[in-house]
């Protein structure tokens, strides 16, 4: 099978002046931006809104006394750290604007059903599905945003696509407040319904995905031949200056380069707080004498 990347076209050198090129990008930008953030913002919720369920009668119904909880968050992580190398090869062979919302659909069933599970097993074996599922769209937009953007330009726009982790800690709570209004309707207590609804949530903005995405600038009928040709341009840049070898040496280098652990290390002292707030976070503030509206407004200010 080849992969679908497709190759740089031979094409005369296209010059824009800098007011061209800035409305290029930022056409791009608003086409691919908010559609990945957005994405990204339901990948967030949906991962972490297992905390905001704990307060919902979830620990009670699922008998999740003990360590049954935290073994029901580690099921997640598992798949997650596994399969995100596996899944981000797939995205050689498979169109980006295919593999991305489908990972997106298939997290948002997971979540659905995970509103209907009625044991702590049960409950366990959904996250691993939901870690699976998710495992592959960070890698995947990283690798797709490559394709789109030179490297002087990459990292403003991974920002802002990570950034909404911390919208989706800021509104979250308030969302599931409010879908827990919704106890006891159909049979379902509020926290079941916050899977769902949420979950639901994720799948339509997944058949969005699939309608927005575009695969590659080549393939992008939004931009104009010369336009296509430009950002083109700009990635064969990237590809000379390149150092050369082969991918054993690449890997070699990246595994060598002190700058690559410390950012592993700068990035595992930023999420090992951020999760534990996520997961945990409600669950604290519930030993306040508050209501339950003041303990997931005071959630939203981390």
């Amino acid at each position: 099978m080849k992969e679908i990347e497709p190759q740089l076209p031979e094409a005369h050198h296209v010059v824009f002046t800098p007011d061209q090129e800035r409305r290029l990008w930022r056409k791009i930008d608003l086409r691919i931006v908010p559609i990945i953030s957005l994405m990204y913002l339901c990948c967030s919720v949906d991962r972490g809104n297992i905390g905001n369920a704990k307060l919902e009668g979830m620990v009670t119904q699922l008998d999740l006394t003990g360590d049954r909880y935290n073994i029901a968050l580690t099921t997640f992580f598992i798949p997650y750290m596994i399969f995100q190398v596996p899944a981000n090869i797939v995205i050689h062979y498979v169109r980006p604007s295919r593999w991305l919302p489908i990972l997106m659909l298939l997290w948002g069933l997971v979540m659905m059903l995970m509103g209907f599970v009625k044991t702590f097993s049960q409950l366990a074996a959904v996250r691993f599905c939901l870690g699976l599922a998710e495992a592959g769209f960070y890698p995947g937009v990283a690798y797709y945003l490559t394709m789109w953007y030179p490297k002087y330009k990459l990292q403003y726009r991974f920002a802002l696509f990570f950034g909404t982790t911390a919208v989706a800690g800021a509104f979250s709570g308030l969302l599931a407040y409010g879908i827990a209004f919704m106890n006891d309707a159909g049979g379902l207590q509020g926290w079941s319904w916050i899977f769902i609804i949420e979950g639901l949530t994720t799948i339509v903005i997944s058949f969005i995905g699939a309608i927005i995405f575009v695969d590659y600038p080549r393939t992008a009928k939004f931009l104009s031949i010369e336009e296509r040709q430009f950002v083109e341009q700009q990635q064969l840049c990237d590809v000379e200056d390149a150092e050369e070898g082969t991918i054993v040496q690449h890997l070699w280098m990246t595994f060598t380069d002190w700058q690559v652990w410390a950012l592993a290390i700068v990035l595992l002292s930023f999420e090992t707080p951020a999760y534990g707030i996520m997961f945990f976070l409600p669950t604290i503030l519930q030993t306040y004498p508050l209501t339950t509206f003041v303990l997931v407004s005071l959630h939203a200010d981390p």
